[in-house]
């Protein structure tokens, strides 16, 4: 078998032949006809790129540092996320003062998640949502420690259903009440509501509490007759759900105590639901 060069000499014979016919002289042949062109030299794949990259160091080598540092992240990206050691296993509740800890803790959903795929803001937003808080922030502390410091709303009521007792704030937050809470105006549920199975009131309804509340102290919450107080003698008074009208019935109370403590009247209640028409019996 020939090899290569010889197979292109042979070649180079037949072209020269065929310009000048068969019987020509290969003895006249130009000079260096015979010669192999030399084949240009084909790069070299790993010679280039390590041109390349000398030339690149040379020209920016923060750039170089970069992005070499950027393949690093991308290639440890996947450990970090699935990485057990970076799933937060421990959520630490700083400034809770009534509300439940499991139940926020709950609510935020970080326990198991990575650290890296967690949204402080976002989860901060949701925790905040809950009844009885005011404001939260998160701290994410490495490797698997969430820190949340929520601020709850302070009670304005003591609100009672039956046996179960809560305070609520006036958003209408309800929480188990501290030594600090017993204090407070207290408003009795006979409508059934069932305020002991929830852990949230109308905040309409607590504002119309509270406005009665410090004019008329201790109210009861009666399906036929809205808000009830009771005056110094004894009997009740009933005020309906119209908060505005409260300041108006205040001193139409004082009138009435006056006028029925001079006629000597007993009565009952004082409806005072319609301020315009008060009744008595």
């Amino acid at each position: 078998m020939l090899r290569k060069p010889h197979r292109r000499r042979q070649q180079l014979v037949r072209d020269w032949r065929q310009r000048r016919g068969e019987d020509a002289d290969l003895g006249t042949l130009p000079e260096g006809w015979l010669e192999a062109p030399r084949p240009a030299p084909r790069p070299d794949r790993l010679s280039l790129t390590a041109d390349l990259l000398r030339l690149a160091t040379r020209q920016a080598p923060s750039r170089v540092a970069a992005a070499a540092s950027s393949g690093l992240l991308l290639l440890l990206l996947p450990y970090l996320l699935l990485a057990p050691r970076f799933r937060i296993q421990a959520v630490q509740v700083d400034g809770l003062q009534g509300l439940g800890r499991d139940a926020l803790v709950q609510r935020s959903g970080l326990v198991g998640r990575s650290v890296f795929l967690v949204n402080p803001q976002d989860s901060a937003r949701r925790v905040a949502a809950l009844p009885g808080l005011a404001a939260a922030a998160l701290e994410l502390r490495l490797p698997r420690l969430a820190v949340l410091t929520v601020l709850e709303r302070p009670p304005v009521l003591l609100w009672q259903d039956g046996e179960r007792r809560q305070a609520v704030d006036a958003g209408g937050g309800l929480r188990l009440p501290s030594e600090q809470d017993l204090g407070l105006p207290l408003v009795v549920d006979r409508t059934g509501r069932s305020a002991g199975q929830i852990d949230c009131l109308p905040a309409p309804l607590v504002a119309q509490a509270l406005a009665f509340a410090e004019r008329f102290g201790p109210l009861e919450l009666r399906p036929d007759a809205g808000f009830v107080a009771r005056a110094p003698e004894g009997w009740e008074v009933w005020l309906g759900l119209e908060s505005s009208l409260a300041e108006q019935q205040a001193l139409l109370l004082e009138a009435e105590r006056a006028a029925l403590a001079r006629s000597g009247t007993a009565v009952r209640l004082l409806d005072l639901r319609y301020p315009s028409r008060p009744y008595f019996r």
